[in-house]
């Protein structure tokens, strides 16, 4: 049982350990809010996602669900404002100079999945 234990904490740290890696700003050295490292990057953009969004754009109707209710991801109004989120990630990426965008969060969170360079990323965070 003793080995048992031992083995699963191991097994646990050794998990942890190979696990992904964040990167996070440097903090000093004149580099302050500077990514040293690229990497993969969850980027978090200001537009409100799906489930929140309520009509303040031009041209897109409300999609946030009445209270108790889902929303209905097939609606026309919620494939052409998650289309809208996606366009959004895509320019947001070309104006970073390029990297590599992995997935697109557009329901409950408005973001993107990308492999972006340590230069990319701070021109990213700068946007």
């Amino acid at each position: 049982m003793r080995r048992f234990v031992l083995l699963l904490a191991v097994s646990a740290l050794m998990v942890g350990a190979a696990g992904p890696v964040s990167a996070k700003p440097i903090d000093g050295g004149g580099n302050a809010g500077q990514f040293a490292k690229g990497g993969q990057f969850i980027v978090q953009m200001a537009d409100l996602p799906v489930v929140a969004y309520d009509g303040s754009i031009n041209g897109f109707r409300a999609t946030k669900p009445a209270r108790g209710e889902k929303i209905d991801p097939r609606s026309a109004d919620v494939v052409k404002y998650a289309g809208f989120l996606r366009s959004t990630h895509n320019a947001a990426i070309n104006r970073a100079g390029g990297g590599q965008k992995l997935y697109d969060y557009v329901y409950s969170y408005n973001g993107f999945l990308a492999k972006l360079s340590a230069r990319e990323a701070n021109a990213l965070a700068k946007d």
